[in-house]
């Protein structure tokens, strides 16, 4: 046998079957759980003021493009469905890439079974740019990025997903956005990267008065150059600094909102009554997030404005420094909220000593049926982190946690509501 023989490609021979159900098995081969549904998951709660992918999810999608890349190799049928799965998450991590990927999304797909020739920006639905340039919005390359960014979005058409740092650059390229550039745009995370405000414009509310189907949105500010009042229906999540809590209360409304994410200042929540009374009716889901300790007095007020202003809160959720849960009695007896069924917890920090992370589950556990939940039955874990720390570096006790849960009725559950069950062995 020749050496040219040997060393040839075998034929590749498919099964016959019809390509809406091999897209259907490659799509549950490639697909990652958080890459479009949750992108609010993957932004690391524990950096406030950088925006980065958590060190789980960002195994995922390299894992999940690693499979995409093989499936466009296989065959010409392959090609034309996989192509679609490998371009719609794009991460880019540094600056040069936004001008390649302008490049790249320009050209046409041809090879393969092509109906109708499609440029790859088309098949784009989810885009994060998470370069380190953004921590300093006065570096040349971010000019360049935002320039770049202007080009990547005109050429993605059908952009569900936009997660983008807040730097002067890339706010001046979003201003100059079209009316209705992205008509399907339904998630726009436009964070905070820990630089200065100062010399920022916050962001202008045109954008979204000409993106009316954005339903889950991520600010650091929000302004409009009137005083007049605006309204917002398509707005479900809200993740809201505390600065913009009381204005959104007089100038800003959303009175669809259904799942809140707010950070607690370190006066505690002065304005949360406020926020509750012009956006409590309809919601479901609160996160707060604190800079400190939770205090009881600042907790019994919160669960007050809770229990009177939201009739359909069901879950509340927690992310503290370090480990410092609030345990469920801190909040007065008579403070009940009998609506909530599910309690979550995010300690902000990824390691815990075996007396810190004995604290944090044990605070946990008392918010099962507790006075001020009593028909609470879930506990989630909502940091990905947390669970993978604790299950390597606290076994044991995590599992004696998750069997302690198991005889109060509870059910422990992960960021993605997943139940998380104990070991029959302890390790």
């Amino acid at each position: 046998m020749s050496a040219k023989l040997a060393y040839q490609k075998p034929s590749v021979t498919l099964p016959e079957i019809p390509p809406e159900i091999w897209i259907e098995i490659l799509r549950h081969a490639t697909d990652v759980p958080d890459s479009l549904e949750h992108p609010q998951l993957l932004v690391d709660p524990e950096h406030f003021y950088m925006f980065r992918l958590s060190g789980p999810a960002t195994r995922r999608h390299k894992a999940a493009l690693i499979t995409k890349r093989y499936i466009v190799l296989v065959c010409r049928e392959w090609y034309a469905i996989g192509m679609p799965f490998l371009y719609e998450h794009i991460s880019i991590t540094r600056p040069r890439h936004v001008h390649q990927l302008s490049e790249t999304l320009s050209k046409t797909m041809t090879r393969g079974e092509v109906k109708e020739p499609l440029a790859f920006g088309c098949f784009v639905k989810r885009l994060d740019m998470t370069m380190p340039v953004a921590l300093d919005p006065g570096v040349r390359s971010d000019e360049g990025c935002g320039t770049g960014l202007r080009q990547v979005l005109d050429l993605t058409p059908n952009l569900v997903t936009l997660n983008m740092p807040s730097t002067r650059s890339l706010h001046r390229q979003i201003e100059r956005i079209p009316r209705a550039a992205i008509p399907g745009l339904r998630s726009l995370n436009w964070t905070s990267t820990g630089a200065s405000p100062a010399g920022f414009k916050p962001f202008q509310t045109e954008f979204l008065d000409s993106h009316p189907h954005i339903e889950n949105l991520d600010l650091t500010n929000l302004h409009s150059e009137d005083k007049g009042s605006h309204m917002w229906p398509s707005i479900r999540r809200l993740k809201c600094p505390s600065p913009m809590v009381e204005e959104i209360r007089w100038q800003f409304s959303f009175p669809n909102l259904e799942d809140a994410f707010l950070f607690v200042g370190f006066d505690g929540l002065p304005h949360l009554d406020s926020f509750c009374a012009a956006h409590g009716r309809l919601l479901r889901v609160i996160h707060l997030v604190g800079y400190e300790p939770w205090l009881s007095s600042v907790m019994a007020q919160g669960f007050l404005s809770l229990r009177d202003r939201c009739p359909m809160l069901e879950e509340i959720n927690f992310t503290s420094p370090h480990s410092s849960v609030i345990p469920s009695q801190a909040v007065a007896s008579t403070v009940t909220h009998q609506g909530i069924h599910t309690v979550g917890f995010h300690a902000s920090t990824r390691q815990l000593s075996k007396r810190k992370a004995k604290d944090f589950l044990q605070n946990i556990i008392t918010w099962a049926q507790s006075p001020a939940t009593p028909n609470a039955r879930t506990l989630r874990l909502i940091s990905e982190e947390n669970i993978l720390h604790l299950q390597s570096k606290h076994a044991k006790l995590f599992n004696t946690f998750l069997k302690d849960c198991v005889s109060r009725s509870a059910i422990v559950v992960d960021n993605f509501r997943r139940p998380l069950y104990p070991k029959n062995d302890e390790l």
